[in-house]
């Protein structure tokens, strides 16, 4: 198989370009269309409340103004980064004793880490549409058991495949960098409440 030069990038050419690194051009237009997949997801099924979906537990609404809202958020700021990959990317679980998932994808890691795949750049079209798609569903009803399931499904898929792609710093505190914009959106949205929209 002849192995040929892509972008600066050795790869083996099978008569398609479809692991070749993305260029810039379709880098932007992801990273544009990320936002509006962000702002759409972040809007279907609001506010995200996946414990008081599950169970009518007065301490499920507590949980889910803390953890809904990071989970959502999060997974609005991680489809900028799923956007953002443009080469393989190998996204792995750590598993022992101390060992914290998705954060340490370095080489020599040992054998507490397993790779579940490898993200591709030529994915990200299919993810992204396929989502769009959902996402449409979910509007009709947004209420649904169904819709709720789409919504839960892309944030856990976001968080699964944009969490290696985002940098060192974010994966070790993703709770910590998503903390401000938390604390703004639910600033803004008892502010609504006072008054009355």
């Amino acid at each position: 198989m002849p192995t040929i030069l892509v972008n600066g990038v050795l790869s083996n050419h099978r008569g398609s370009f479809a692991d070749a690194t993305p260029g810039q051009w379709n880098l932007r237009l992801r990273k544009a269309y990320s936002a509006f997949l962000a702002a759409h997801l972040y809007s279907v099924n609001y506010p995200f409340t996946p414990i008081s979906w599950v169970t009518s537990l007065q301490a499920g609404r507590l949980i889910d103004q803390i953890l809904g809202a990071t989970l959502i958020i999060g997974a609005a700021l991680l489809h900028w980064h799923i956007a953002s990959i443009s080469h393989p990317l190998p996204v792995t679980w750590s598993f022992g004793a101390g060992s914290q998932p998705f954060v340490l994808l370095e080489e020599g890691r040992g054998s507490d880490e397993r790779r579940l795949f490898t993200w591709k750049p030529r994915y990200y079209w299919v993810l992204a549409l396929t989502e769009s798609v959902l996402l449409a569903a979910a509007w009709i009803e947004p209420q649904s058991l169904v819709s709720r399931s789409i919504v839960v499904v892309i944030v856990g898929v976001s968080w699964i495949v944009g969490l290696p792609a985002a940098p060192r710093a974010f994966r070790l505190r993703p709770l910590a960098n998503i903390d401000a914009v938390r604390t703004g959106v639910i600033s803004w949205e008892r502010l609504a409440n006072v008054l009355g929209r």
